[in-house]
């Protein structure tokens, strides 16, 4: 491990030639962070995408074809690939997909996170993940004393219970993993 800085002067910890791999990185964000991980910061970055999507102008990137529904495969890609570090961007974020096709939310959203946790769980060794959500997750926040969404929102204190709570589960999973 050692300090370097960013080409825009940002200090972080890395390995020498850290190997990242962004799951779901066809969507908005993918092929940013991938470019910014490897150019800034000299990472080696491989990346997953569903066979039907497009990742154009990814030179001396990796670009894997996976459903994260299929949890083998999940486990053969991190076997094969063995990143250090994992960041899972894949998700059905679209609300009037999650209208039409509830099942297929509940599905990617989250038996496709478990399903790529339960895949980390099985590994040999432990690279970090890094899980991206959203603030829609939350619902509308009103601040004390305003509400703009007439109750229709989480207030602040109720946004710490959740994270509480979900701080909570994630160290009982934690301490149940090998």
């Amino acid at each position: 491990m050692r300090v370097r800085e960013s080409r825009k002067g940002f200090p972080f910890m890395v390995r020498d030639m850290s190997k990242v791999l962004i799951v779901g990185a066809a969507g908005f964000v993918g092929s940013y962070l991938a470019a910014a991980l490897q150019n800034e910061f000299g990472m080696e970055v491989a990346m997953t995408k569903l066979p039907h999507e497009k990742l154009t102008g990814m030179d001396g990137m990796a670009v894997y074809d996976l459903n994260i529904l299929n949890k083998d495969d999940v486990v053969e890609l991190l076997m094969s690939v063995r990143p250090d570090y994992i960041i899972h961007l894949a998700a059905q974020s679209s609300v009037s997909v999650a209208w039409k096709n509830p099942g297929l939310t509940v599905d990617v959203n989250i038996k496709g996170s478990l399903n790529v946790m339960d895949a980390v769980r099985e590994l040999y060794y432990k690279p970090k993940v890094l899980l991206i959500g959203s603030g829609e997750e939350y619902g509308h926040i009103r601040l004390a004393g305003f509400d703009p969404f007439d109750g229709n929102g989480l207030a602040t204190g109720e946004i710490v219970t959740i994270t509480t709570t979900v701080d909570a589960v994630v160290n009982q999973i934690a301490v149940l993993s090998p």
